[in-house]
């Protein structure tokens, strides 16, 4: 639920990307008036070649400070981090290429048998490389769908059957209660857990089940371009090679 900040020191920012016209599917208009909250059309956000990515981060960078300058100060979204905003999306942007041109020719994903994946950690916004992956392989061109452990929806809030997608994000860290709830509606109910080190909030004794795979954060969080590509292999590769029961060995 998006609410306006209070003025009481708890500052709690969104910012909204909204498409079409269905008013089931967007934001309430009024809420885009709160001084909190940034409405921006998707189409505000596609960009076609390099120039048009630099306008794209550069519009979104003037409108952020245009609505929330009041609180982060002039000096967040200086040249270099407009720079550096602009490299980090080309990195994104060349390793999900290379893993296309990789799979283009390769075999389907398919299986005779059901299947959802649930990407697990603490807090959801810390570990959207994995969570992007796994959508990115299996429905690219689907939102991501989180589950609070009551209803499955959508980044803008529609609520969606959890059988409608391949991979759900939650922060909700009881895996044997997830697990007890959708077995009997898939014949393998997986998880891929990312978590930080030292982490408590998790049993992580789970890990060692068939239809579990664990990340410490050290393994999907990268810090130059030349990490990511390295790093989205080495987490789909452990990825199937763990549920290779489910996809097979050719995948």
């Amino acid at each position: 639920e998006i609410k306006p900040n209070l003025g009481d020191g708890g500052e709690v920012f969104f910012v909204v990307s909204s498409r079409g016209t269905d008013p089931a599917t967007r934001v309430a208009p009024a809420s885009c008036d709160f001084n909190n909250v940034l409405c921006i059309e998707y189409e505000e956000l596609m960009y076609a070649n390099s120039d048009e990515l630099q306008k794209m981060v550069n519009n979104f960078a003037d409108n952020f400070m245009s609505r929330f300058g009041y609180f982060f100060g002039p000096s967040l979204f200086s040249e270099r981090n407009r720079v550096d905003a602009v490299k980090r999306i080309q990195a994104l942007d060349s390793a999900v290429a290379s893993l296309k041109r990789e799979s283009k020719n390769g075999p389907a994903i398919t299986t005779d048998k059901s299947f959802h994946i649930f990407q697990v950690c603490p807090e959801r916004p810390a570990a959207p490389v994995l969570a992007n992956m796994l959508q990115g392989i299996f429905e690219p061109d689907q939102y991501l769908v989180n589950f609070d452990g009551k209803v499955a929806s959508r980044v803008d809030g529609t609520e969606v059957p959890i059988e409608s997608t391949f991979v759900t994000q939650t922060d909700v860290l009881e895996l044997m209660s997830i697990y007890k709830q959708f077995r009997a509606q898939f014949d393998n109910v997986l998880f891929v857990v990312g978590f930080d080190e030292g982490e408590t909030r998790i049993d992580l004794s789970l890990c060692e089940y068939d239809n579990v795979i664990c990340f410490g954060s050290h393994e999907y969080q990268y810090n130059s371009e030349a990490e990511l590509e390295d790093k989205a292999k080495h987490i789909l590769q452990k990825v199937f090679g763990r549920f290779e029961y489910v996809f097979g060995s050719t995948v």
